[in-house]
């Protein structure tokens, strides 16, 4: 027996909020990381000058970069789907607006 596409729809969109609250606690220990990283990054920085500092100075640049890319996607994502959510509901909320016109008079007339 297949579900309803009402309760698909729950379905899919508890999968989604499953999925967003894993990265949100993953991302918890990015950003965790990052503040570590720039730590690191000022110390190393400031108290080293050898040319294999500067060559990790580097890497960790290249790991920042990657860092930002990655929350700014996710921003992204989270902006797409509290849009898709808001439009959805909408949508949900005019449909029922919608069908409830269908009772009293209009169904009377076209149940003849």
């Amino acid at each position: 027996m297949s579900a309803s596409p009402e309760e698909q729809l729950v379905t899919s969109d508890q999968v989604i909020l499953n999925t967003i609250q894993h990265l949100d606690g993953y991302l918890v220990q990015m950003m965790n990381a990052r503040t570590k990283v720039d730590e690191v990054m000022e110390r190393v920085g400031w108290n080293y000058q050898a040319e294999s500092s500067k060559a990790f100075l580097r890497k960790v640049e290249e790991w920042i970069i990657g860092y930002d890319t990655i929350m700014q996607k996710y921003q992204t994502l989270i902006d797409s789907t509290q849009g898709a959510q808001k439009f959805l509901t909408q949508a949900e909320e005019e449909a029922h607006a919608t069908g409830g016109n269908w009772g009293g008079p209009i169904f009377d007339v076209l149940n003849g």
